[in-house]
């Protein structure tokens, strides 16, 4: 029955394969290539729900996952706009929630205005700031790090000061301002949701699963956990290929997804190094380029596009 289902699949008979597979588990429920089988014919099919679950399945018959997901993880900031994480494998999010409780973070060296009233300006100092949430914009990320940026005109922080009494320096003050914040700091509460490898021994079928996982998030443009699959398949087998379909799902076409992910995802530098370090080491991006976004654009897609 195997044979004849991947004989289906390689002739793009996803149905009838998905069929056979599924006869093959209602025979053996634990049959790995069973829950293999159905999860490449259901991601050949869009069947992306039918996919995610048989591959959990079929992971799960493999032992100990090689990756985790934890969330909300809390992590404190060494230095600047870098903040310092055990190994990565990919993020869930593009942003990082910051609680800050030091307020001489805040930028007040500009007279701040708003609906036309000038709220403080260099002279004035004020007291009692309240812990406000911050979102930081992540912008790279490299195995053990992530750069984070905060963008004031698309992501403005509130503060709130519902009680003028707490501000003795003025007579009137409004109930809320719009500030911007400094780097993320060791005494800020930093959270945002990621993957990273748990350690420990992989084997051939847990990359099988995640090559297939990751074309399962690509199709449905799930790109986080796209680059976080893809980089745990490699993490086990840096030079996989799929025995079914070695043409199409190898190492070099999981860098091309990752490179296609992060670039999706805004991560410009990450879809950049992807391409050099990985598909073409003679090109290299020139950020600086007033046409940079377009020229990292067009080599991913000829990378894609190439036989």
């Amino acid at each position: 029955l195997l044979d004849r289902g991947w004989s289906a699949y390689q002739s793009g008979n996803y149905e009838t394969a998905e069929a056979t597979f599924d006869s093959v588990i209602t025979i053996d429920a634990d049959n790995f290539d069973g829950y293999l089988g159905i999860g490449w014919s259901a991601v050949q099919l869009s069947d992306f729900s039918g996919a995610s679950r048989v591959l959990s399945i079929g992971l799960g018959l493999t032992g100990n996952s090689p990756t985790i997901e934890y969330h909300d993880v809390p992590i404190s900031a060494e230095n600047s706009w870098t903040i310092k994480v055990p190994e990565i494998l990919g993020l869930l999010s593009n942003k990082i929630a910051v609680v800050v409780h030091d307020t001489a973070k805040y930028d007040f060296s500009d007279t701040t205005i708003i609906n036309g009233d000038t709220l403080f300006d260099d002279t004035t100092h004020y007291r009692n700031f309240p812990s406000s949430e911050v979102y930081y914009n992540i912008i790279y990320v490299t195995d053990t790090s992530i750069t984070v940026t905060w963008d004031y005109a698309k992501n403005p922080t509130l503060l709130e000061f519902p009680d003028d009494s707490a501000h003795p320096d003025v007579d009137t003050f409004p109930d809320t301002v719009l500030v911007a914040p400094g780097p993320p700091e060791s005494t800020d509460d930093i959270t945002f949701d990621y993957i990273y490898y748990r350690g420990g021994s992989g084997d051939e079928r847990q990359s099988d699963i995640y090559a297939c996982k990751t074309a399962l998030y690509s199709g449905n443009r799930d790109y986080y956990r796209s680059i976080a699959s893809a980089k745990a398949c490699l993490l086990l087998d840096s030079i996989y290929k799929f025995e079914y379909d070695s043409t199409n799902v190898n190492a070099r076409n999981l860098h091309k997804i990752i490179a296609y992910s992060c670039y999706n995802l805004k991560f410009y530098q990450n879809a950049a190094d992807e391409v050099h370090n990985y598909l073409d080491t003679s090109w290299v991006w020139d950020s600086t380029k007033t046409t940079a976004i377009y020229d990292l654009e067009s080599k991913i897609e000829a990378l894609l596009n190439e036989k």
